[in-house]
């Protein structure tokens, strides 16, 4: 998973995979929620466990270049849009 590291080592934090489908669980369990499967958040957060953890490895300086690199791609893209 190189960009769980990257994004990790760009935003100089670790990041923390818990799981895959993140999304489609959620929905889960927001209807776990809705139907009386939980009754609290907090029981659904038992439920979440770290499958693995990244740790920035980038140092400060080329994290921040490559970040201000990303802020330029998103202006030109902001540009193109309005074409």
């Amino acid at each position: 998973m190189s960009w769980s590291v990257n994004i990790g080592s760009i935003a100089g934090t670790a990041i923390r995979i818990h799981v895959t489908f993140l999304l489609f669980l959620v929905w889960i369990f927001v209807a776990g929620l809705a139907t009386g499967v939980w009754k609290t958040r907090e029981e659904i957060a038992k439920q979440w466990k770290v499958a693995k953890r990244f740790e920035p490895k980038m140092k400060r300086e080329e994290a921040q270049l490559r970040m201000g690199e990303w802020q330029r791609a998103l202006e030109r893209a902001r540009r193109w849009e309005q074409r």
